[in-house]
């Protein structure tokens, strides 16, 4: 069939009704500046691609798994569920809606008209900024809006160039140089004399509160029309259909055009792959991967909502390869029919996988992990696998001896490993540690074997003196890694259950002002400065639990060492010189202190000679 042509006015219509998303197709993965880029580009009359769809009929327009277009669009799939009907994903069409028996699947063009969809008809619902994600009131739902006070003959400063000013927001105010059209009253208009009567009725409006703006009276014509004619006269909306029954042809046409653009990304196409065959032919045994896999990572990242973990279908299939003993490049060879249906066995396995990564998930954020400090997720791979090959085991510090055990070894080799990146570049690593662990004693994590074995191919595995020295240099207060750390210097204490751990300065931060520090300690400006740029070395942290935090907030150094008994040295590394414990003699302190953390560190995981020696 040749290409075809629509305006966007009778695509939006259409939209839900008549088209609507296969299953194979990845989520709506635009961003807000992109939805405006293409307002902009459609009013410039600039092109905008073409697109394909998938025409279906009769049977196959019924049995095939499809999903609507997201309307109401909020970017984060763990959100509030007081704020109503938005989505992250899109919705399934449910079995029991009625739908034509002739109908259209996008297989190319899905972000464009999700985009023309929400700006036209829906909603975009962000979170602001360094408010949490739980919140309700952290949540803008918007509109988009064309301010037809502007010029559109001008190009904006900004790095969108952009002619029309277009914005999403809540409640757009008035100005001299802003009136705020709600993009989507354009829809209403059914032919072009209306815009005479908007243009005078926004006259009226700015007028009747005393804004001046006769310089910009011309600007809201010339927008309002853009925008009409954009969305009701211009066909602005080339696409090609294809009929075509087989879905393996269908799935191959599907990637091959959707090289462009925002391109997919493996995962995302292995996602396609893995949908359109576990569905393949119906059954009692099909499975809707898209559905099952993206509620799995929806679940996972509300599961643990104080940790603020991401996770995505990358992390997911990452470990459903792992578990199923296949390679884990997510190379598109690698998904062949065999392969296919042993992971659809893994993922239908009584739900064994899934629970395994949920354990592993649970168990690091036990250690105090977050999505800031686990700087690699491919390192809670082979964690996942642990807790799949020996059956989901209890590792709770109540529990047996060798469940303690492998706990406190999963927090020994993950914190080292997330120090030493071990496991951030490729994927060779991962499948290494899976075949240490088939062949180790149950219920045993065997850490050492496999930072042996990465050693031999130049990762680094352990510690030595030159490498915690630039540990000590790069790392201080706020660093990603900085937990990890002196949870390796704490080991086992952060390994225990239900025992949070803060990061806390051994001399108060507040201690450090320049100007304090120069009048009352009698330190020149350069000593003084020299005072504040160490307060934050990992050599005047300690790790506290909270109630120790508690209490020794507002203390001095002296003070807080007052309330502690010998131990406190002994456990935190603190010099017993008490010359040291003066903030007088606080670099001094900060030398003596990190030398006895690298001999601390070097006993218990430098190299094997020096722990043998």
């Amino acid at each position: 069939m040749s290409f075809q042509s629509k305006t966007i006015a009778n695509a939006i219509q259409e939209l839900n009704t008549a088209t609507f998303v296969p299953a194979i197709q990845r989520e709506f993965v635009w961003t807000e500046e992109q939805i405006i880029q293409l307002f902009d580009s459609i009013l410039r009359d600039y092109p905008i691609g073409s697109l394909l769809f998938w025409r279906v009929r009769g049977d196959l327009a019924q049995e095939q798994i499809k999903y609507k277009f997201v309307q109401h669009y909020v970017t984060d799939p763990v959100h509030p569920e007081s704020l109503g009907n938005v989505h992250h994903r899109n919705p399934e069409v449910e079995d029991y809606e009625d739908v034509p028996n002739g109908i259209q699947l996008v297989l190319d063009g899905q972000q464009r008209l999700t985009a023309l969809y929400i700006g036209l008809q829906g909603t975009l619902t962000t979170k602001q900024k360094h408010r949490h994600r739980t919140n309700p009131s952290a949540w803008d739902r918007k509109q988009l809006y064309l301010n037809v006070l502007s010029d559109p003959n001008e190009v904006s400063d900004d790095d969108l160039k952009m002619r029309y000013e277009f914005e999403f927001k809540t409640d757009p105010e008035m100005s001299e140089d802003e009136y705020w059209y709600r993009a989507k009253d354009i829809l209403e208009l059914n032919e072009y004399d209306g815009i005479h009567d908007i243009t005078e009725e926004i006259d009226a409006e700015l007028s009747e509160q005393e804004i001046d703006h006769p310089s910009q009276w011309k600007f809201i014509n010339k927008n309002l029309t853009a925008l009409y004619r954009a969305v009701h006269e211009r066909s602005l909306i080339n696409y090609d259909e294809k009929e075509e029954d087989d879905l393996g042809k269908v799935l191959d046409m599907f990637i091959r055009t959707n090289r462009g653009g925002t391109q997919l990304s493996t995962s995302e196409v292995l996602l396609s792959i893995a949908t359109a065959q576990w569905a393949n032919g119906g059954g009692a045994d099909a499975i809707n991967a898209r559905e099952e896999i993206t509620e799995f990572i929806d679940d996972l990242n509300r599961r643990r909502q104080d940790a603020g973990f991401s996770f995505d279908i990358d992390f997911a299939l990452r470990n459903l390869l792992m578990c199923s003993d296949l390679p884990t490049s997510e190379s598109v060879r690698h998904f062949n029919q065999s392969n296919l249906q042993r992971m659809k066995q893994t993922w239908t396995d009584n739900g064994k996988m899934q629970q395994a990564v949920r354990n592993a998930v649970d168990l690091i954020v036990d250690f105090g992990l977050d999505s800031r400090s686990l700087t690699s997720r491919n390192a809670l791979v082979p964690v996942a696998y642990f807790f799949y090959i020996n059956d989901n085991p209890n590792l709770e510090w109540s529990s047996g001896h060798e469940e303690i055990s492998a706990r406190q070894e999963i927090h020994q080799w993950l914190c080292t490993s997330i120090l030493n990146g071990t496991f951030s570049v490729g994927r060779g690593a991962i499948e290494r540690a899976r075949s240490l662990m088939q062949t180790a004693p149950a219920m045993t994590f065997p850490g050492d074997e496999i930072h042996r074995e990465l050693r031999s191919d130049g990762r680094v595995s352990r510690f030595d003196r030159d490498l915690l020295e630039l540990q000590l240099d790069s790392l201080e207060y706020g660093s990603r890694k900085t937990f990890s750390f002196l949870s390796l210097l704490y080991h086992p204490g952060p390994a225990r259950s239900n025992t949070r751990h803060d990061v806390d300065h051994i001399f108060p931060q507040d201690q450090f002002d320049t100007e304090t520090l120069v009048q009352d300690y009698g330190l020149d400006q350069v000593e003084a400065e020299r005072y504040v740029e160490h307060k934050d070395r990992i050599g005047n942290l300690q790790l506290l639990n909270e109630n120790e935090n508690r209490s020794k907030s507002g203390r001095s150094f002296l003070e807080w060492l007052e309330s502690q008994d010998d131990s406190y040295f002994e456990k935190h590394h603190i010099p017993q010189d008490e010359d040291l414990h003066r903030l007088e003699n606080f670099p001094e302190f900060i030398e003596k202190r990190e030398e006895l953390i690298i001999e601390d560190l070097l006993n218990k995981f430098g190299p094997e000679e020096t722990q043998d020696a």
